[in-house]
């Protein structure tokens, strides 16, 4: 029983990383598409209410969105455990 639940503890583990990763990435790609589109004069339906109020709001908006699924996706695919040891 034991190994069952050690088992589980590390699917868990890995599923959440992935989830971390794909949150990661979509978050950059959606922000990657929305900045680029908006440079050419295009808006996406989703980030069209970021730029309602003013267009360098949206701009600052969607170069954060970027980085932080940069962070999060660079965050969740660290193994700690190899980082804790040196």
């Amino acid at each position: 029983i034991i190994e069952i639940l050690s088992n589980l503890q590390a699917l868990k583990t890995k599923l959440m990383k992935n989830g971390l990763s794909i949150l990661g990435f979509v978050m950059f790609i959606t922000g990657f598409i929305g900045l680029t589109l908006t440079l050419v004069g295009v808006r996406l339906k989703l980030l069209s209410y970021i730029d309602i109020h003013t267009p360098m709001l949206g701009f600052l908006l969607k170069l954060s969105l970027i980085v932080l699924g940069l962070v999060v996706f660079i965050i969740s695919r660290t193994n700690w455990e190899r980082e804790n040891q040196h």
